[in-house]
């Protein structure tokens, strides 16, 4: 009877690191999706600006730009 309550708080310990280690995991891929997810913006506004600066100096108006 002790030997099995022993196996049942050590597989219940192996599951709980298991469940704190997901958690962690998941954490830890929110934050760099919203980093991504930042950074993608930056760039997307970075691009614009390159095609509407490359659209005017090709049409002669650099000064526009």
């Amino acid at each position: 009877m002790f030997y099995g309550g022993g196996r049942d708080a050590a597989q219940r310990k192996l599951l709980e690191e298991q469940l704190r280690q997901y958690q962690k995991t998941k954490a830890v891929g929110q934050v760099t999706g919203g980093i991504a997810h930042g950074f993608n913006n930056r760039l997307t506004g970075i691009g614009g600006s390159l095609d509407l600066l490359q659209t005017r100096t090709a049409q002669g108006r650099p000064n526009e730009a």
